[in-house]
């Protein structure tokens, strides 16, 4: 679920702070209780939609095993808050694109095993002490989810070419995703950025993981 976490969420929010400079939280107390209704809605018909066409269901064992670790890491993500601070120099900002590209790249490319979840663990854990030790500015976070954001526009044509090479709507879509990918990256690199480095970690969370 790391990829939900990456690109689904966190690098959507940096994205959109970046172009609007609005900081969070968007939503108040009253926006967030309907957020969290309406995705456990979400959760209830994805769960009966999988388990009625494709017969595929998680044991209680499982279930539970994934609520408890879910529960942890949350409770370690508030443990853990203040405890790095930003403390290290931020590379340039082209550069740390490239970084946050060849990172995103290597831990979508790893392979689909135990050895690669392995290493995607440790991919991701020395990627979140390097987003949280580093002084990013507010064009870094921009930086960062660029190179994140770029890794899914070719990530999109490969997985088409292994899974489904014969569709052209896939291929189309592709290209239009990936062009609308390097749209956003070109609005986030004119728009006039703020200059003073940012004191929390980076808002494109574990990208570079």
């Amino acid at each position: 679920m790391a990829g939900h976490a990456i690109w689904s969420i966190a690098v959507p929010i940096a994205l959109v702070e970046h172009l609007t400079t609005r900081r969070g939280p968007w939503l108040g107390r009253p926006g967030l209780v309907v957020t969290a209704l309406v995705y456990l809605l979400g959760c209830r018909i994805i769960y009966t939609e999988i388990r009625d066409s494709e017969g595929f269901l998680a044991s209680p064992a499982q279930r539970i095993g994934a609520a408890a670790a879910a529960l942890a890491l949350i409770g370690l993500a508030f443990l853990a808050r203040g405890t790095f601070r930003p403390a290290w120099p931020a590379p340039r900002v082209w550069l740390a694109g490239i970084l946050a590209f060849v990172a995103a790249t290597v831990f979508f490319a790893r392979p689909e095993s135990w050895a690669g979840f392995a290493f995607g663990v440790a991919w991701l854990a020395a990627g979140s002490v390097w987003l949280a030790r580093t002084r990013w500015s507010d064009r870094h976070v921009m930086a960062l989810a660029a190179g994140a954001l770029l890794t899914y526009a070719w990530g999109g044509f490969a997985l088409t070419a292994l899974l489904e090479p014969g569709d052209p709507v896939r291929w189309w879509g592709n290209a239009g995703f990936a062009a609308g990918a390097v749209a956003l990256v070109v609005a986030g690199a004119v728009r006039s950025p703020r200059a003073a480095p940012s004191p929390a970690p980076a808002s494109a969370g574990s990208s570079s993981g």
